[in-house]
């Protein structure tokens, strides 16, 4: 027979545990009548129904994250403003299927562990007596911990370990501290609520689910810290693509301007967004460009392209304002003159 702390084979009659000193009775795990099999076993059903939960939400959320890497280096590199709107609908599908496989992996987690854990009934297992039998003052002294499972997962963790008090989560105001008294009191109620063969086997339970329920936790964080980074990358995209334009935009209507000069022998004397620079009939751009919205960096809110020209026609100033610098241009207001911007 066997000691149903720690496992150790005991010689017969013997009245403690020569390793752990626990007191020896009439049942001890392992003490079977001939023929009757010896453990609890987890099938292989349950085996891999536990495995899939456990890797296919991770391996989803993992591909996601890969393709949204792979999607945002090719539209960085081809640029464009049509590129932008094509990164914000695959962002938006991107994130919904994360938010999706970040779900599974929440609901996956404790699923697994409670398939790995589910072990098949069998004849003749005997259970430690002091466990199952509610509320008892014979509750084992190393079992005063804290149990990360039981405060994160909480109503699933309870639904495992048949604590149905866990469910008290769902009760407003209480739910605010409801996860420290799982934490606390965890352990105590489900040894109480459920019968286990042993202490050993009891904690070996409980420290799955507090390893994953680590796990998870310090996924949580590393994906809100991977989102936050994401997001502000996807920023600083933006705003370079609008950077972009508006250097763009500067250099369109310098080249118009150049082309009515040379027809007309002077630069126009007003020139507003939305206007055409024609002379004689020749249309040399149709629409002037307005400034990309909404303005970056320290440019005025309501900031547009501002155009005059001198008295004498020979010359002009475009002023324009980017968010940041961009190529050889510096961030802040900024001049374009026939010589250059």
């Amino acid at each position: 027979m066997f000691c149903k702390n720690c496992g150790l084979n005991l010689p017969e009659n013997s009245k403690f545990c020569p390793k752990c000193g626990e007191k020896n009775n009439r049942q001890c795990v392992g003490h079977k009548k001939a023929g009757e099999p010896k453990s609890l076993s987890v099938s292989n059903k349950n085996r891999r129904n536990g495995v899939l939960w456990l890797v296919m939400p991770s391996a989803s959320l993992i591909l996601v994250l890969f393709i949204w890497a792979i999607s945002t280096f090719v539209i960085q590199s081809i640029g464009g403003d049509s590129n932008i709107v094509t990164a914000r609908i695959i962002n938006v599908i991107l994130g919904f299927l994360g938010v999706v496989s970040v779900i599974l992996i929440l609901i996956g987690i404790p699923m697994g562990i409670i398939f790995l854990s589910r072990k098949t009934s069998e004849k003749g297992i005997v259970f430690d007596e002091r466990s199952g039998n509610g509320s008892s003052p014979d509750f084992p002294e190393e079992l005063k911990r804290w149990n990360w499972g039981a405060a994160f997962f909480s109503w699933i963790w309870g639904i495992a370990n048949g604590v149905w008090i866990s469910f008290f989560v769902f009760i407003p105001v209480i739910n605010w501290f409801w996860w420290i008294v799982l934490g606390v009191k965890g352990n105590r109620w489900a040894w109480e609520n459920k019968k286990w063969e042993s202490v050993a086997e009891f904690k070996r339970i409980q420290k799955k689910w507090n390893i994953w329920a680590i796990a998870v936790i310090a996924s949580t964080i590393g994906l809100g810290l991977l989102s936050t980074l994401s997001i502000v990358a996807l920023d600083n995209t933006r705003l370079r693509a609008r950077d972009a334009g508006r250097v763009s935009d500067i250099q369109e209507i310098q080249t118009a301007l150049e082309m009515y000069y040379n027809d007309a022998g002077s630069y126009p004397a007003t020139l507003n967004s939305g206007d055409s620079i024609i002379y004689n009939g020749q249309t040399y751009i149709s629409n002037i460009p307005t400034n990309p919205k909404p303005n970056d960096g320290n440019c005025p809110s309501d900031f547009e392209y501002k155009y005059a020209a001198s008295l004498d026609g020979k010359s002009y100033e475009l002023n324009y304002c980017l968010g940041s610098d961009t190529d050889t241009l510096k961030s802040g207001m900024g001049v374009a003159t026939p010589s250059g911007m």
